[in-house]
C-alpha cells in the first residue's frame, strides 16, 4: 500500500516503477560503493596517496573546497588562510559544505546529496532524450551515463563536477527540452528567472558557465522564434535578471576585496600557469629561451597563484605579451587540444589520480607512463603501439569515446526535422564546454558536456540500428 501511493506521487514528475526501481538500484550501488570506498580508505590502504586528508577529500582542488568550508563556519570568511580573500575558487560549493557541516555535522553529508543529484540528472537526461527522440535513447544516455567511471568518482569525492553537471542538464531541460506548448508568456518568464538562477548557481560552482548566457539567448531565439521576437525577448530578459541577481553581487564583492570586478582567475591561472608555458615548450622546445625567458619574469611578477591583490588586468600582460606574437600558431595549439576532451580516457585518469602503487600496478599504468595523445602528435608510432597493448582497458575505453564522439557529431543526420535544432543546440553546448576547457583538460572537465554527448550518440546509434534492421527485414 505504502509503495504504491509513493509509486502514485512518482507519477505526478513522470516517473514510472520501472524507472523508479533503477533510481533505487542506482541508490544502493553508489551508497554501497562511498562506503566501500570509506572502509578500504580508513583501514586497507591509503586511496589518493595524500596522508593528511582522507577520503573523499582528494586532489588538490578539494582541499581547497574544505579549507573555504572551514573558513566560512569559523571566521565567516571566503578565505583559504584566513586573511586574504578568495579569488580564484567561486562559492556555491564551498557554502554547500559549510551548511552541511553546520546541518549534520559532517562534510561527508554532500556525498550523498551529489549522489541524489547525480541520480536525477540521469532521470533528466532520460527525459531529454525521449523528447528528442524516442525513450529508448533516453534510457541509453541515462544509463550509461550513471554507469560511466567518471560520473561514479565524481559523484563520490569533494568535487563541484557533479553538481555542476546536474545544473547545466537542468537548465538545458527546463529552456528546450520541457514541454511548454500550453504555457503562456507569463509561466515562460517565471521559468526562465529559475533558469537564470539556476545558470547563476552554476557558474558560482565551475566559473566556465559564465558565457553561458550567450549561447542560451541566441538558442532561444533561435529555436522559439516561432513564438515570435518580442514574447521571446520579454521571456528572455527573466532569464538574464535571474543570472544577473546571484552574479553580480560576487563579482561586486571581488572588486571591493580585491579591486577586479571578476567572477574569477580561473582563466588567468590557467592561461598563465599551463596554457602559456606548454605552448612555449611545445613550440619552442622545453630548453628554449622563450620558455626560459617567460618561466623568469612569471617568477618575478606578483602572480601568487592567481589569487593577487593587484589588477588581472596588469597580471594579464605577461602572458599575453608572449601569445601576442604568435596568434595564429596559438590558436591552433588552442584548437589542437579537442582531441584531448573527447578521447582522454576516465579510466586512466581515476587509476592516475588514485595515486595507490597498488592499484596503478593492477592496471599495468607504470610511474610516469607516456601519454596516448602526445605520442600520437609526436608521432612516436612504436611506443603508441606498445602502450596500447600494454594499457589494454584504457585502449577500449578510448576506442569506445571516439565511437561515440563521432556517433554524436552526426547525430543531426538522424533527428526528426521537428527536433534537429535542439540537436544543433546540444553541439553548440558540447562545443562551448570543449573549446573554453582549452588545452588544460582532463576527463573530469568534460563531464558536463557527457550528458548531451551520449544523447546524440544514442540517437545516431539506433538509428543507425533500426536501419539495419529494416534491412535485414
Amino acid at each position: 500500500m505504502l509503495l504504491n501511493s509513493i509509486f502514485r506521487n512518482f507519477r505526478w514528475w513522470g516517473v514510472t516503477k520501472k524507472i523508479a526501481f533503477v533510481g533505487i538500484f542506482f541508490l544502493v550501488f553508489y551508497i554501497t560503493l562511498f562506503g566501500f570506498l570509506l572502509y578500504t580508505d580508513r583501514y586497507v590502504d591509503d586511496l589518493d596517496g595524500n596522508l593528511p586528508y582522507q577520503y573523499p577529500v582528494w586532489g588538490w582542488d578539494s582541499p581547497e573546497y574544505i579549507r573555504l568550508a572551514d573558513h566560512l563556519i569559523g571566521d565567516n570568511f571566503f578565505s583559504l588562510d584566513g586573511q586574504y580573500p578568495e579569488i580564484l575558487r567561486t562559492p556555491a560549493y564551498p557554502i554547500l559544505l559549510a551548511l552541511t557541516k553546520i546541518l549534520f555535522g559532517s562534510y561527508k553529508v554532500v556525498i550523498l546529496f551529489q549522489i541524489i543529484l547525480t541520480l536525477w540528472s540521469g532521470f533528466l537526461i532520460y527525459k531529454i532524450g525521449k523528447k528528442l527522440y524516442d525513450s529508448r535513447v533516453g534510457a541509453i544516455a541515462g544509463g550509461i551515463f550513471l554507469l560511466n567511471p567518471s560520473t561514479i568518482f565524481n559523484s563520490l569525492v569533494y568535487l563541484t563536477d557533479a553538481p555542476f553537471t546536474f545544473l547545466i542538464v537542468l537548465i538545458a531541460y527546463m529552456l528546450f527540452f520541457k514541454d511548454t506548448s500550453n504555457v503562456e508568456v507569463s509561466g515562460l518568464a517565471n521559468g526562465a528567472l529559475i533558469a537564470g538562477l539556476t545558470l547563476a548557481v552554476a557558474t558560482l560552482t565551475r566559473p566556465i558557465a559564465l558565457y553561458l548566457p550567450v549561447l542560451v539567448v541566441a538558442g532561444y531565439l533561435v529555436l522559439f522564434r516561432a513564438r515570435g521576437l518580442r514574447s521571446n525577448i520579454k521571456v528572455l530578459i527573466f532569464f538574464v535578471i535571474g543570472f544577473a541577481v546571484i552574479v553580480f553581487p560576487w563579482m561586486l564583492r571581488n572588486k571591493i576585496e580585491t579591486g577586479n570586478f571578476t567572477v574569477s582567475s580561473i582563466s588567468l591561472y590557467n592561461l598563465t600557469y599551463f596554457n602559456t608555458p606548454d605552448f612555449l615548450a611545445k613550440k619552442f622546445g622545453a630548453d628554449s629561451i622563450e620558455l626560459s625567458s617567460y618561466n623568469e619574469k612569471l617568477h618575478a611578477s606578483p602572480l601568487h597563484e592567481a589569487r593577487p591583490m593587484v589588477s588581472l588586468t596588469e597580471l594579464q600582460k605577461l602572458p599575453l605579451s608572449f601569445l601576442g606574437l604568435y596568434p595564429v600558431p596559438y590558436a591552433l595549439y588552442h584548437v589542437s587540444s579537442l582531441p584531448t576532451f573527447f578521447l582522454s580516457s576516465s579510466v586512466r585518469y581515476i587509476v592516475q589520480v588514485t595515486d595507490n602503487s597498488t592499484v596503478k600496478e593492477l592496471f599495468s599504468l607504470k610511474e610516469n607512463a607516456p601519454n596516448i595523445l602526445s605520442l600520437l602528435k609526436g608521432g612516436k608510432f612504436l611506443e603508441l603501439f606498445e602502450t596500447l597493448r600494454h594499457q589494454l582497458l584504457f585502449t577500449v575505453d578510448r576506442v569506445a569515446l571516439l565511437v561515440i564522439t563521432i556517433l554524436a557529431f552526426i547525430a543531426p543526420l538522424f533527428l526528426p526535422k521537428g527536433v534537429r535544432m535542439q540537436g544543433l543546440f546540444l553541439i553548440a553546448l558540447i562545443l562551448y564546454f570543449a573549446i573554453l576547457t582549452g588545452p588544460a583538460s582532463i576527463p573530469r572537465y568534460r563531464l558536463p558536456a557527457d550528458p548531451f554527448i551520449l544523447l546524440l550518440a544514442s540517437v545516431s546509434f539506433l538509428s543507425l540500428w533500426d536501419f539495419l534492421k529494416k534491412k535485414k527485414v
